[in-house]
């Protein structure tokens, strides 16, 4: 189990260290390679568990449901994410952008943005 959390930590990282390829976060230069990935995971486990690695079950997926595969992540996180809310009266909803250049129906292309390409997500801020 300690490998799947050092995993998911990886990928959550990329989501704040950006570098050209994930494979930089072992190199041996200065510049790119990450002490905390490294100790946590190595290499080639990292990446025997991200081509094993299944959210839901593509047998009995809907296929209307652009999201189907990580429909069950988002339900968890976003139930979790309820229960450590602090309620207030008024929250601020604004609109971020994750850059995907990858092909997928609900990608979105916004001219004159900084982040063009990508998927639209909403959130309290």
């Amino acid at each position: 189990m300690s490998k799947i959390k050092a995993f998911l930590g990886v990928l959550i990282l990329g989501g704040y260290i950006d570098v050209p390829r994930r494979r930089l976060y072992w190199e041996g230069e200065r510049d790119a390679h990450n002490d905390m990935v490294s100790e946590a995971i190595n290499r080639d486990k990292f990446e025997y568990i991200l081509l094993n690695f299944h959210i839901a079950d593509n047998n009995s997926s809907d296929q209307s449901d652009k999201f189907e595969k990580v429909r069950p992540m988002l339900r968890y996180l976003n139930e979790k994410f309820r229960d450590r809310t602090l309620y207030e009266k008024n929250h601020s909803v604004n609109e971020g952008m994750v850059p995907y250049f990858g092909r997928h129906g609900c990608k979105q292309y916004i001219y004159g943005k900084p982040i063009r390409y990508g998927y639209k997500f909403w959130g309290v801020f």
